[in-house]
């Protein structure tokens, strides 16, 4: 499943038919989707994942700033930024 979001003029650049979704408009994954966002929540994974993203950037923040200059991210999406002059 997937989304796009956007304003009126970028929007305004697809024409009918010219972006399409493979599985769009499918019952099955459709109800896939949704039983997927159910267990998301009941299972508490977006807060688990903030909570680990924390823990992770914290870890990852104690690595030499001479060779990892930067830590960013967002739950378990994160990103590093390594001193091109060590590879």
């Amino acid at each position: 499943m997937s989304a796009v979001l956007a304003n009126d003029k970028l929007m305004s650049v697809f024409t009918p038919g010219t972006h399409g979704s493979t599985f769009g408009g499918n019952p099955l994954g459709v109800r896939i989707a949704i039983t997927a966002l159910k267990v998301l929540v009941e299972e508490g994974m977006i807060e688990n994942a903030a909570r680990m993203g924390e823990l992770l950037r914290k870890e990852l923040n104690r690595l030499p700033k001479e060779i990892v200059s930067i830590v960013r991210g967002k739950g378990l999406l994160n990103a590093i930024v390594i001193d091109p002059s060590m590879s």
